[in-house]
């Protein structure tokens, strides 16, 4: 079980979506403003 308390949040100081062409989004040049890491053991 993940204790959900534990989980370290920095926010981003300047936000990528108004820059972001919604009509024009091709395959890997444009990336999220977060993400979500995770260490985890036993396959």
């Amino acid at each position: 079980m993940i204790d959900t308390m534990s989980i370290q949040i920095t926010k981003t100081s300047k936000s990528k979506l108004s820059e972001t062409d919604f009509d024009d989004l091709p395959f890997g040049k444009y990336f999220t403003d977060h993400m979500l890491e995770a260490d985890y053991e036993d396959g």
